[in-house]
Formats: C-alpha cells, structure tokens, sequence
C-alpha cells in the first residue's frame, strides 16, 4: 500500500456515503483506523499518487474559476464492519451519487430550489444515466480524476471495490445551469397550468380518466422543474384534482337483480353505470378501465374493457355455474390499468364506490319451449311414452307444448317395444331412436339410441307401462343439457 493510500484509509472509512445530499461527512460515526494487514488495495484505474487523493473525502474547495469536491464509496467493510461486495460499477455509482448531490447544493445555493424528493429522483435519474454512458446536461458537473482500487481484506472471502472521484462544477456552467433552471421553471409552470385546464374540460365531458392523465403529465413536469414563485399554487391545484378524482367514480349496477340460469349457454348482459359528480351535476364516466369480479359463483363471460359513451361497462355472460341461491357481480375501476397510466401512488390512491349487481343463480328456470314427435307406437303407448318424457322436461325447467314453428327444441323418437314372460312376472323392453333439432339456430343437437328394461310380476302390460315411462324419461334427460348448450 503506497504512502497516499495509508493517508487516505482513516478519511474513507469517515466519509463513506456520508449523506445522500452531499460529500461532506455529517453525523457519521467514528470508527476506527483501518491497517495494512486488514485490507490490501490494489489500483485498478488511475493513479494513486495524485495531489487530489491527498484531500478528505468530502472536502471541497474553488480553485481556476471551478467548484470542485472529492468523493468515494465506502472502504470495504468501514461502516458496519461488514463485507461489502460489488462490482467497480457499484462502486462508481456510490461516489458519482455523492458529486451530483454536490452539485444541486451549489445550485440550491445559487436560488435553485427543488424538493427533497426532487433530488433524491433526479440524482438517481443521473446517475442511472451514467451508467448507460449518456451524457446528462444538467447540472453539467464532469468526473475530473478517477481512482479504482480493488481491495482485498483478510476477514473476508472475495474482493471488494473502491471508488475515489474528483468533481468539477465550472463556476461558468453553475450560472449557466441557475439560469437555465429559472427559464425552465417558468415554462414548466406555464404549462402546467394550461395542462390542469385541459383535465378540467375532460372532467366536465365525463371522460375523467383523460383528465386523471392529464394531471400526470402535468406533475412530470413540476417533478423535472425548480420551485418558482407559481409553483406551489399550482402544484396544490393539481393535488385537489387529484383527491377529488380519485374517489369521484360511483360504479352501479344498471338493474335491480339479474336471473341466471345454471349452465345454460347463451348471452346474458349485465350493465353497470359509471359517473361522478361534477359542480353538482351527475356526469356519466366515459373511458373509465373496468374489471368484473364474481362472487359465489364462476362463469364464463366477456366484458368491457372501459365504460362507453353513456358510462355503461357491460359484462356478456356465456354461461355461468355454480350452487343455487344469491350471488354477485362487481365492476370494480381496474387498478392495474390506472397503475400504468398514471403510476402506481395514484392507483392505490383510488377508491371508487361500487356496488355489486345481485345475482340469483338458479337451475330449472329457463322455461325453453320443447315438443316431442313420437313414431312407431299406438296413441296409448304413445301417451305413456309422454308421460315420463314431460314429467322429466318440467323438472328441468322446460315448457312442453305441441310442436309448431314457434317452438325451441324438436324431440324426435323413432319406438319400438317387446314383452317376454319371466318365471315370477314379464319383463318389457322399449328401444327409442332419438334426434333433436333446435329451431333457434337450425342445428341438430343430438342423436343417439335409447333402451329401457322394466320388469313386473303384476302382468305385461304393467311391465310394458314402466319400460314406456322409463324411455321416455332417459329421453328428456339426454336431451335437457344438450338444449341449454346449443346456443354456444
């Protein structure tokens, strides 16, 4: 370790990372002189014999029309005893954040003004930027010596890195900059007001969420900008914007209760009104992103992505299943979509007030029109053939009527029956071929052959009466799902 480097030990292990703002060491604790033994620091770039490398780490001073400041990353392990690993990269960063913090405390002093939080983004921002190789143009402070050192210490298993940079602000680039702040600053409020009366007008046609972008853009360019006389007015008149809009929306449903039926397919629609209250008139929410969420019950269903042009955001249902009894929908405002539009601070900020649409899931209830055409059997058969048909069809929910051009379902059976004596009674069996054609989209629906065995020792024709019922019945529940899904 050369002679500059022991120099230097006890100053890194004062100054590291000293403050987020600033070079200067300010409440940092004491610690304790660092020995060769216990860290070996190896030059990687630069040189480790340059005057400035004698100065504290912190130290600033104005020498040939130029601010200039030393700053390091931490010596490793000088702050909490700890290893600290990275790359040279890190490192670099760590001192390059201490110098464009240096930076705006020059500009600060000069009238600059910015936020804490300003600061904090902007520095970030640079330093990102650097690291990309970009060249940033404001504030225009260069790196004017560099020092990469790799140090190996003997509690710790790999090495660590070190970086010691040299800073310069030339005085003619901090007024330049102090100028170019102040002109930018006006622009930027300038602006913005013109920004916050934009969303005002979109607040006042209904399509709020262009208003809620709007006062994004609008704070981006408060956030990039110096704090000018205007600029807390109008950044506190953006803010109630804000508030007010991000529990503004009333999202309700478009109805009182809505009756599903369980499993039928088809196309169900469920509206829901979106609005706010503007200067006490009731305005319908244009544009506004909308997610649905079920409760109690699951379907298959489509719906709006955004609210239209009267405030409705429609879910399409397809099908929906589930236990009979009350359940819900809800339109909720999509966070995930505000989250990107306007930031993630602003989305968890919005609160908009809901009510879930009633749903009653029922099964049953449908009521769709069915007919059945039977062949090949007398008018008594036939009639007990019915029986067990319609019987079956009603508990399903289905009307039974005579077959027209109006009706839904066409049932159509093909029967046959024989009888045979068994040793203690008769046994009958009803063979049916089936087809069924829905007439609500010109579609055949289902063919298949049914067989009911029954069997009596009260005689063969009670024997032949159970088969009949039994068929027809087998029938109206092959049929049942195959009507509701048809519409698909």
């Amino acid at each position: 370790m050369t002679s500059a480097q022991r120099k230097r030990t006890a100053a890194l292990a004062v100054a590291a990372v000293a403050s987020t703002w600033g070079c200067a060491a300010r409440d940092v604790p004491v610690v304790t002189e660092r020995t060769e033994a216990e860290s070996v620091c190896r030059v990687v770039s630069g040189a480790a014999e340059e005057p400035w490398l004698e100065r504290a780490p912190g130290e600033s001073w104005t020498e040939g029309g130029s601010h200039f400041v030393v700053c390091a990353s931490a010596a490793p392990g000088a702050v909490d005893g700890s290893p600290r690993e990275g790359a040279a990269e890190s490192a670099q960063a760590e001192a390059l954040r201490q110098g464009y913090a240096f930076a705006f405390d020059r500009l600060g002093s000069r009238g600059v003004r910015f936020e804490d939080d300003q600061i904090r983004r902007m520095v970030g921002d640079r330093v990102e930027a650097s690291a990309r190789g970009e060249d940033t143009t404001f504030p225009r402070i260069r790196v004017a010596g560099r020092l990469i050192e790799s140090c190996a210490r003997s509690s710790a298993g790999s090495d660590e890195w070190r970086a010691s940079l040299l800073m310069e602000y030339p005085i003619a680039y901090l007024r330049g900059d102090v100028n170019n702040a102040h002109w930018y600053a006006e622009r930027a409020v300038n602006e913005a007001e013109v920004i916050i009366s934009s969303a005002e007008s979109f607040f006042v046609e209904g399509r709020g969420f262009d208003g809620l972008r709007e006062l994004e853009r609008c704070r981006e360019l408060l956030d990039s900008a110096s704090i000018v006389g205007r600029t807390e007015r109008v950044r506190d008149e953006m803010e109630r914007l804000n508030s007010w809009a991000a529990g503004a929306v009333s999202i309700r449903p478009a109805t009182d209760v809505v009756v599903v039926e369980a499993g039928q397919r088809g196309s169900i629609a469920v509206g829901f009104l979106c609005s706010y209250e503007w200067d006490g008139r009731t305005i319908p929410a244009v544009g506004v992103p909308v997610e649905f969420r079920l409760h109690k019950f699951d379907a298959v269903y489509a719906g709006d992505p955004e609210s239209d042009a009267a405030g409705v955001a429609t879910c399409h249902f397809v099908s929906s299943y589930g236990a009979e009894g009350e359940c819900s929908i809800e339109a909720r405002v999509d966070l995930g979509v505000v989250a990107a539009a306007v930031g993630d601070a602003r989305a968890k900020a919005t609160r908009a007030q809901t009510r879930e649409q009633r749903v009653f899931l029922v099964k049953g209830a449908h009521a769709v029109s069915v007919c059945l055409e039977v062949r090949g059997l007398d008018s008594v058969d036939e009639a007990q053939l019915r029986a067990g048909f319609e019987r079956r069809a009603r508990s399903d929910g289905y009307r039974v009527e005579d077959c027209g051009a109006g009706t839904a379902a066409v049932v159509t059976a093909d029967a046959s029956k024989t009888s045979e004596p068994l040793m203690d009674g008769w046994s009958a069996t009803v063979a049916l071929k089936v087809s069924a054609f829905d007439q609500r989209v010109a579609k055949e629906i289902g063919a298949t052959a049914i067989s009911a065995k029954e069997s009596t020792e009260e005689g063969a024709r009670q024997a032949e009466v159970l088969a009949l019922k039994e068929a027809g019945r087998l029938l109206a529940a092959h049929v049942s799902k195959r009507i509701l899904l048809s519409r698909g």
